[in-house]
């Protein structure tokens, strides 16, 4: 299940409520690891704190990857560089 911010809201608004952790896994069928999780994440956000965190996060993973990228291909450079001289 790709947890959506409201969805993560409603999930930690319930907890806070008194609902249990094992009622709110089965509903929403996460683990209660899942649900530790989130809490110790989201715990405290509105929902538009929580879409911010999950954007920030996808916007690190793209660019940790193009990084990644970036520095093979500068390898790659230096490689054919140094073998040219």
């Amino acid at each position: 299940m790709k947890n959506s911010p409201d969805t993560i809201c409603e999930i930690l608004s319930l907890s806070e409520k008194g609902v249990k952790v094992s009622d709110l896994c089965k509903v929403w069928d996460i683990e209660k690891s899942t649900f530790f999780e989130l809490k110790k994440k989201f715990s405290g956000m509105n929902e538009s704190q929580i879409s911010n965190v999950i954007e920030l996060e996808n916007e690190s993973r793209k660019l940790k990857r193009e990084l990644k990228k970036s520095n093979k291909l500068l390898e790659a450079a230096q490689d054919l560089i140094s073998k040219k001289l």
